[in-house]
């Protein structure tokens, strides 16, 4: 059967000329979701560094149905931050959020066929970004001895990273 439900089966019998037709009773029959098993396949670039996109890449597994392919959503997650794309994309890009070695955890939610499941964990490292530190203004310029001035700066996190940069900042003449 190609959908998991209950079932009414029926045999019948068209005759043959000599004998009349005749049909069974209903029998009921259920038909159960398939067991699934989710995977990861690659998770890249590994080491990443802060926001820079991760392409997760999972399946999903049906143990002994080949045809029928399960559906749904899949979600890959650090338990901090997480991606979701179809079981049919087979991938989704994560970036992550937190420094350190992260566990990776794809989940497929099941459908009305198939059942859900969790993949083991996928070790992935995380580093911190590069940034790029740049002086924007001085004001006023020129100044004379011992009269303050204002320096404006911008830090920003340098590709393939990404987000805002805490902390403080330390403007001198070296």
């Amino acid at each position: 059967f190609p959908t998991a439900g209950p079932r009414t089966l029926l045999a019948t019998y068209p005759g043959d000329g000599t004998v009349p037709a005749s049909t069974s009773g209903g029998e009921l029959h259920q038909v159960n979701q398939a067991a699934t098993s989710t995977t990861i396949s690659s998770d890249a670039p590994d080491p990443s560094v802060i926001g820079q996109a991760v392409t997760v890449q999972y399946g999903i597994v049906v143990a002994g149905l080949g045809s029928i392919p399960p559906t749904g959503n899949v979600t890959v997650s650090d338990g901090v931050d997480s991606c979701t794309a179809t079981v049919a994309a087979g991938q989704c890009d994560l970036s992550l959020t937190t420094l350190g070695n992260r566990n990776l955890v794809a989940t497929y939610a099941g459908d009305t066929n198939f059942t859900g499941s969790a993949s083991a964990a996928e070790t992935h490292q995380v580093n911190q970004a590069a940034t790029t530190t740049a002086i924007a203004s001085d004001t006023p310029d020129p100044t004379v001895v011992g009269e303050g001035f204002t320096v404006q700066y911008t830090v920003v996190a340098a590709g393939p990273g990404a987000g805002a940069p805490t902390g403080n900042v330390t403007v001198s003449d070296g």
